[in-house]
């Protein structure tokens, strides 16, 4: 795992709503997709021009945070409400890689500044209790695609780009084989897995536990080794989170 989002003032997320991305009529950003087009909302991209190249003329870490609002008209289809997109479709998949590529390019210059990451979700645990998927472990293996996936589009453009996988504050980690049971530790520990079966090479991502009370930071240190659990009460935090290897 590489250093994750450090909480403070010198790190701002913004949002990008991946269903407010393109645009219904031929009108727009232009973008080549295999034998066809698709047009990138101009007005949505000129929101988003303004609020992260102001962010990154202040020299802080911008990162963007990939949405998708349930219910609205949107050319990605989502896993239910989860917010995370259905990677088994194709289309899904081309999309993806397309917003990537796109956001990527346009937020990476030498003078006005790259972002620092990309965060897939929020509250993944969590959000798999509003997704259509029967099984944490199919769940996790669309997760699996989806982060794959953006970390290899990204890294085409910058190599050295985050990816953050976004956790819920609150943990009930168990050892046994719960069905149905989607805590942050057993997300973790199941998308790590298939991460040391697929790929030979490390693969770098980030840890990020959202809450709207401390908003704790992962550092190298912390995500060193160890044994994944919570602290007495249930919470996670910097002191109490570790990284399966």
């Amino acid at each position: 795992t590489s250093l994750a989002v450090e909480s403070g003032a010198s790190s701002t997320i913004v949002p990008v709503y991946l269903n407010k991305l393109l645009s219904n009529a031929s009108v727009g950003h232009l973008y080549s997709l295999h034998e066809s087009y698709i047009y990138f909302d101009s007005a949505y991209i000129s929101q988003l021009d303004a609020r992260i190249r102001s962010l990154m003329a202040t020299g802080g870490a911008v990162y963007i945070r990939f949405l998708l609002e349930d219910g609205a008209e949107s050319f990605v289809s989502g896993m239910g409400a989860s917010g995370i997109p259905d990677m088994s479709s194709q289309q899904n998949m081309d999309l993806v890689v397309a917003f990537t590529d796109f956001l990527c390019t346009r937020y990476n210059d030498r003078y006005a500044g790259t972002i620092r990451g990309i965060i897939l979700g929020s509250e993944i645990d969590e959000a798999y209790e509003r997704s259509d998927v029967a099984s944490v472990s199919d769940y996790a293996k669309n997760y699996f695609r989806y982060m794959t996936v953006v970390s290899s589009s990204a890294n085409q453009i910058s190599p050295n780009i985050d990816v953050v996988l976004p956790f819920g504050n609150v943990d009930s980690y168990t050892t046994e084989n719960i069905v149905g049971v989607c805590s942050p530790s057993t997300l973790l520990e199941t998308v790590c897995f298939m991460l040391d079966n697929k790929f030979v090479d490390p693969f770098n991502f980030s840890a990020l536990i959202d809450t709207d009370v401390i908003p704790y930071g992962l550092s190298d240190k912390t995500l060193a080794s160890g044994v994944l659990k919570p602290n007495g009460d249930g919470l996670l935090s910097a002191d109490s989170v570790r990284v399966f290897s």
